[in-house]
């Protein structure tokens, strides 16, 4: 019987200890104070975003300290457009969503699709229209971020302006489209 009681407090004191140290490790890091000079989407992130009561889709980029600026800047303004481009994603998947389950939605499953398919496609010829709008150096860290922004009223035009969109589809975009991008915009403040 002894072994299985050594076995025993062995491995209480063991996951004690990893807890222990879970503790420390936690504290010591921390949160660490903003920067001087932090800009609010840099804090913000990738996603939807309001900036001067306008909607926007932010793509954030960050790249770690290079020895080449140049590079750094391109690498950020690649990383932004990127992300930006998941935020895209992201949000017809909603719009998408929101339509099909919709009492306006024409067509069977296949015609949804090939729907669905139409806006990512009309999406990604908006993206390049998109503007790498703002960079910041982290003076602490030496991290390059930048901004790439595109405004929903802009891309909801796009997808209105597209003719080989099924017509409920495009008017379900202009009148739910905005409700549709604060509601996400709510959920990923949370």
């Amino acid at each position: 019987m002894e072994p299985k009681i050594h076995l025993f407090r062995d491995t209480v004191t063991g996951l004690i200890s990893i807890a222990l140290c879970l503790v420390i490790l936690n504290a010591c890091a921390g949160q660490r104070e903003a920067p001087p000079g932090l800009p609010e989407w840099v804090s913000e992130g990738s996603g939807p975003a309001i900036a001067q009561g306008t909607r926007y889709f932010y793509g954030v980029g960050v790249v770690g300290k290079m020895k080449s600026r140049v590079l750094m800047r391109a690498a950020a303004d690649n990383k932004s457009k990127n992300k930006l481009g998941r935020a895209l994603d992201d949000y017809v998947e909603v719009l998408m969503a929101a339509y099909a389950n919709s009492p306006t939605a024409v067509g069977d499953a296949e015609a949804r699709v090939r729907a669905h398919q139409e806006v990512s496609a009309v999406v990604g010829a908006t993206l390049p229209t998109a503007v790498v709008s703002d960079h910041w150096q982290d003076p602490e860290t030496g991290n390059y971020f930048a901004l790439c922004r595109l405004e929903l009223s802009r891309l909801l035009q796009r997808i209105a302006d597209a003719r080989m969109l099924p017509e409920p589809l495009r008017r379900f975009a202009l009148k739910e489209g905005p409700l549709l991008f604060d509601r996400q915009s709510l959920n990923s403040d949370s």
